[in-house]
């Protein structure tokens, strides 16, 4: 039975689907109390990118390289959010950051164009432009000059 679950589980990481479509992500998230840095790794087959707030009172036309700035972007949480570290064991204040590890031969985008204004989602109506060749991805890969992005 053992064989049998391998093998399939096997079939499965091999498919045309991920070889084609699947990327990965690269998580990072450090305490700002004892400075140790969590990292992990997550397969992904689309990226769903929030529109950026101030899309939603944008006249002109939004472009992809914002939403994808955006997304890379490190965050600042609070601990008032509740993280606690596995380290020094406290509720502390943490940056997150994910950026791209590697990327797939063909990256699908997912936009996520609905946003919750009190109970009810209100859907942004915002065009999004993006290039259709020669899109440089280099920039959401990681920060530059650092050895662990292989886009």
């Amino acid at each position: 039975e053992m064989c049998i679950r391998d093998s399939y589980n096997e079939a499965r990481a091999n498919s045309i689907i991920t070889d084609v479509f699947q990327g990965q992500l690269y998580n990072s998230v450090k305490c700002c109390y004892c400075g140790r840095n969590h990292i992990s790794f997550d397969n992904f087959l689309s990226l769903s990118l929030n529109l950026p707030k101030e899309a939603k009172y944008s006249v002109g036309p939004l472009e992809l390289e914002k939403c994808l700035q955006d997304y890379v972007k490190e965050e600042q949480i609070p601990s008032t959010q509740g993280y606690r570290c596995e380290s020094c064991k406290r509720t502390v204040d943490i940056t997150k950051q994910t950026v791209v590890w590697r990327l797939p031969s063909v990256l699908i985008v997912h936009l996520k164009r609905f946003q919750c204004v009190g109970r009810r989602k209100e859907k942004l109506e915002t065009v999004v432009e993006f290039p259709v060749s020669c899109f440089d991805l280099k920039p959401f890969c990681g920060k530059s000059g650092n050895s662990f992005s292989n886009c």
